[in-house]
């Protein structure tokens, strides 16, 4: 059955049907909830796409039991990602090193001028941080940033509780954990300042697609990556909340449309 597109409301018959535990089938006692077996992931005509809407209605408990538990933070998201090997020759978690690597964005983003604080004036907010702090969090933490955690998945945090005006949010391989793409986009520009910028990273998928890109190692429902963006995709999300995306190639970068 066709839907709409959740971001341009157009057109988004069936791609096709995955197997929930898709890649992670040895899982140590995996289970997977009843009804779910096969997830079926619709693809955008006009703007490219992907999602899954299976999981629209669940709350934390449920996300908490089937995707967010102690296999995933086990380590399980990086399933078949070989780039993750780096962080292991480091002796440090792969996440840790996403830290250090936004580290060295900003100072480079700080010698052109494209930020003009301070670290010590900076505040600093990581969405989707995996912890309270996660380890992209720590690694900041430890070079002297002002970082504060939000995450939906892994721990409930009051939102109403978050300053309105960051300097930098980063989401890093998060948006394609989200359902409501918009509510979080809608999140980001609420809470970033005028001048602010996000730095964001996601497999973006080329489009027009591929004719196998269903199975494509990235479209996993037990990794919880229900949202799939083409780079058209996701600068036509963030352009509706007034946010303007680049693709600098080593990192997604926004910021805000000012208004004349």
């Amino acid at each position: 059955m066709n839907k709409q597109c959740k971001i341009c409301q157009n057109d988004a018959p069936v791609l096709g049907n995955v197997p929930f535990d898709k890649g992670n089938e040895n899982e140590a006692n995996k289970i997977v909830p009843n009804g779910h077996e096969m997830i079926p992931y619709h693809r955008c005509l006009s703007c490219g796409f992907i999602f899954a809407d299976a999981f629209d209605e669940w709350n934390h408990k449920m996300f908490t039991k089937y995707i967010y538990n102690d296999n995933f933070f086990k380590g399980l998201e990086g399933h078949g990602q070989s780039s993750r090997s780096e962080a292991q020759i480091e002796g440090m978690s792969s996440s840790y090193l996403d830290g250090l690597k936004l580290d060295t964005l900003i100072k480079q983003f700080q010698s052109t001028g494209f930020l003009k604080k301070h670290k010590s004036e900076m505040k600093i907010l990581d969405f989707g941080s995996g912890g309270n702090p996660g380890d992209t969090a720590k690694a900041l933490l430890d070079n002297d940033y002002q970082v504060m955690c939000h995450d939906p998945f892994a721990f409930i945090s009051s939102a109403d509780t978050l300053p309105r005006d960051f300097d930098i949010i980063y989401l890093i391989e998060v948006i394609e954990h989200c359902c409501d793409v918009h509510g979080t986009a809608q999140f980001i520009a609420n809470h970033l300042s005028e001048d602010g910028i996000i730095l964001m990273t996601t497999t973006l998928h080329p489009f027009p697609y591929s004719k196998d890109i269903i199975n494509s190692w990235y479209i996993t429902p037990r990794t919880g990556h229900v949202s799939i963006f083409s780079f058209e995709s996701l600068f036509q999300l963030f352009r509706k909340h007034r946010i303007n995306i680049v693709d600098t190639k080593s990192i997604l970068v926004g910021k805000k449309i000012i208004q004349s």
